[in-house]
């Protein structure tokens, strides 16, 4: 007989049990974790009720120049897997230059179809917001398990001004827990 929530075994990661029922509980040795069969949908993992942490990121350490239309910032795109029920943070952040200063500089986080999550305009004209860190956030309530993505896009209003993001731009993704009961599938 097995105590519920203590593992049955010790495995090593890609090593777990063939033949798991949901609800089984195993340690992971190779990353030291315990981990728990929610079936074949979802797979292993952490408990359900606590916060599994950072998911995944991307750090550009290049600079982007702002266009004049609205348009991605090269290589500032994340997809990542997410459950359904699960509660996730985004978190983009910006490093913001203009030389001259000016108005009108925009700084989106967007889905995977430009739709706009959380936006800033930089509109005060003066030096002040010149190497800024800027951050946007969203909070993401799953209602399906599959693959989202969001994006960072710019846009600047003044055709003759050079405005540059980065280096350090980045979007982290962390799960901060759940939101409902796991999707037994």
């Amino acid at each position: 007989m097995t105590t519920i929530g203590a593992p049955t075994g010790v495995y090593r990661y890609g090593f777990y049990p063939t033949d798991p029922y949901i609800g089984m509980c195993i340690f992971d040795s190779t990353f030291g974790k315990v981990l728990y069969w929610y079936g074949p949908a979802l797979g292993w993992q952490y408990a359900w009720n606590l916060e599994w942490g950072w998911v995944a990121d991307i750090q550009l350490a290049g600079t982007f120049s702002v266009s004049l239309p609205e348009g991605d910032i090269t290589g500032l795109t994340l997809s990542w897997a997410v459950m359904k029920n699960r509660k996730y943070l985004i978190q983009m952040n910006i490093r913001y230059s203009s030389q001259p200063e000016s108005v009108g500089t925009s700084v989106y986080l967007t889905d995977g179809s430009n739709t706009h999550t959380n936006e800033i305009t930089m509109s005060n004209g003066s030096s002040g917001n010149n190497a800024q860190e800027i951050t946007l956030t969203e909070r993401y309530l799953a209602t399906f398990s599959g693959t989202i993505t969001r994006k960072g896009r710019a846009a600047k209003s003044a055709p003759a001004d050079t405005k540059t993001l980065g280096p350090d731009n980045s979007i982290r993704i962390y799960d901060e827990g759940p939101n409902g009961a796991p999707p037994y599938v």
